[in-house]
């Protein structure tokens, strides 16, 4: 959706990265389910290596509301992705579920703060309209 909303042409690609890089992961965690914990480890590491620093630049060059939480889910999915791949085959079967649990409070927490910076920026318009 944010794709056809946008009118700049050079920030179209920020919103496709993640859509290239989760439809594949999620599409082999459906239809793939016979997979060892290894291999979804490293499929999921793979997507943490990617994730994490596409996260991290884009708030940081987009500056949306409240991008600092964006940046700080970026940066704990990239030492999340370098943790599993520093641990490979020990922490393996545990630490998956763990960064793959905390990477989503993570997401959703910033998706939230995203959404209240929103709704404050909307809201000190209406007051700054009231106001004049």
């Amino acid at each position: 959706v944010g794709l056809y909303e946008r009118q700049c042409d050079r920030r179209k690609i920020l919103y496709l990265i993640p859509g290239i890089t989760s439809v594949p992961v999620g599409l082999l965690v459906a239809t793939r389910s016979d997979f060892g914990a290894l291999a979804w480890t490293l499929l999921f590491a793979c997507s943490f290596t990617v994730i994490g620093p596409y996260r991290t630049i884009t708030a940081y060059s987009l500056r949306f509301p409240n991008w600092r939480w964006a940046v700080f889910d970026g940066l704990v999915t990239l030492l999340f992705a370098i943790a599993l791949w520093a641990a490979w085959p020990w922490w393996a079967v545990w630490f998956f579920g763990l960064t793959a649990g905390c990477s989503l409070i993570l997401r959703g927490w910033s998706t939230i703060m995203l959404a209240v910076g929103l709704r404050n920026r909307r809201t000190t318009g209406r007051t700054h309209l009231r106001a004049a």
